[in-house]
Parts: structure tokens; C-alpha cells; sequence
């Protein structure tokens, strides 16, 4: 036979919610990012679209200098037609002769 009083079944219910309590912080703690990385990313991302805003620009401007000043000497650079080009010199001399076209 169990014995139950209202001490023991409060007693009982502060553990519970204690425990239940503990293991919401804990989930909330390592599921909520930090407000470091959210800044980063935030940062990241208006670099990304600083760069693409540049080579959209120089691009329409016809500019082949300004539409790849990003690249840098090892980079690579595929076009639609499947031409790879390797380094910035070579992507602006590229680009510059799909741009007079």
C-alpha cells in the first residue's frame, strides 16, 4: 500500500517541475544561437550581396574591370558556355571580350 499525503505528492510536484524546469533551460540554451554568430551572418551575408551588387553593376555598365575586380589570382570562373578560366587576369580579359560583343 502507497502512502500518500499532500506533503509528499507536493513534494513530489516541486521535483518534477524542477527537473522539467532544468531540461527546458537546457534545450533552450543550446538551441538559441548566439548574438555573436546571428552578427556574423549578418555581416557575411551583406558581403555577399556587396559583391554581387558590384559584379551586377559593372556588368551592365559594361565594365570589365569592375564586374570582376573581385576575383582573386587563383580563382575560377565558369561561364554558361562551360569555359573555365583560372585567375583574375584572365576572367577581366574574358569577360572584357564577352562585353564588347
Amino acid at each position: 500500500m502507497i502512502i500518500s499525503t499532500p506533503k509528499i505528492n507536493s513534494v513530489i510536484k516541486l521535483r518534477s517541475m524542477k527537473i522539467f524546469t532544468s531540461l527546458i533551460a537546457a534545450v533552450v540554451f543550446f538551441m538559441t544561437p548566439s548574438c555573436k554568430q546571428d552578427q556574423k551572418q549578418i555581416n557575411d551575408e551583406k558581403a555577399i550581396r556587396d559583391i554581387i551588387l558590384q559584379m551586377t553593376e559593372g556588368f551592365n555598365k559594361h565594365d570589365a574591370k569592375a564586374s570582376t575586380q573581385m576575383y582573386t589570382s587563383d580563382a575560377d570562373f565558369v561561364n554558361v558556355r562551360g569555359n573555365k578560366y583560372t585567375g583574375a587576369a584572365e576572367i577581366q580579359e574574358k569577360s572584357l571580350c564577352a562585353l564588347i560583343l
